[in-house]
């Protein structure tokens, strides 16, 4: 009734489930990698966040609301020394010749002055939350936002430079303690009537 196997079937049969074997060995040994890989990566982003901290001196804070908090006391720990910088062609750390790749939030290289300029009238929002460190409800950034901060660092942005130029364009001698939101406010009424100015 049963047809006995040829030695060439079994040597098959055997092969295959060799191969069955093998496959369920790779598969869960790169389960394994794909664990270790997992927690290799938490611990990269948790001492990223760390350093984040420690760069920017973090303190754990309480919640704050949007309308108690001014521009005043977020720039009370402004670092004095970027201050002192003055916006010259040459000599304020950016470069001159402007590209896709000089653009803050497009760009890999090192960010040009026309790309600083351009940020703030692009992105108000985003210029007030890199110069403060806060959310426009004033609370503290996420750590997200914070590595895409550092990025832009690194590349020759800094709150003191953003300060120089957000004044240069609002006409500022500094920068007025207002909520968060009356400033962005103020921001992008100056940015409208400049493209007014422009088109006529």
């Amino acid at each position: 009734m049963f047809r006995s196997l040829g030695s060439g079937e079994n040597e098959e049969i055997l092969k295959r489930k060799k191969e069955k074997e093998l496959f369920l060995s790779k598969i869960e040994e790169l389960s394994k990698e794909n664990e270790l890989l997992k927690k290799k990566i938490e611990e990269l982003k948790k001492k990223g966040e760390e350093e984040l901290k420690e760069k920017n001196n973090y303190e754990p804070e309480t919640e704050a609301d949007s309308s108690t908090v001014t521009t005043a006391d977020l720039l009370l720990n402004f670092e004095e020394d970027e201050e002192d910088e003055e916006i010259e062609e040459d000599d304020s750390g950016l470069i001159l010749v402007d590209s896709d790749e000089t653009d803050v939030v497009f760009g890999g290289e090192k960010i040009s002055k026309s790309a600083l300029e351009k940020f703030i009238r692009q992105y108000p929002d985003s210029t007030l939350r890199f110069l403060l460190r806060r959310s426009l409800e004033g609370r503290p950034l996420s750590a997200e936002i914070e590595a895409i901060y550092y990025s832009w660092e690194k590349r020759g942005m800094s709150r003191g430079l953003l300060k120089k130029f957000l004044l240069k364009l609002m006409k500022w001698q500094e920068v007025p303690d207002l909520p968060i939101l009356d400033l962005l406010q103020s921001l992008r009424d100056r940015i409208y009537e400049d493209s007014q100015k422009v088109e006529t």
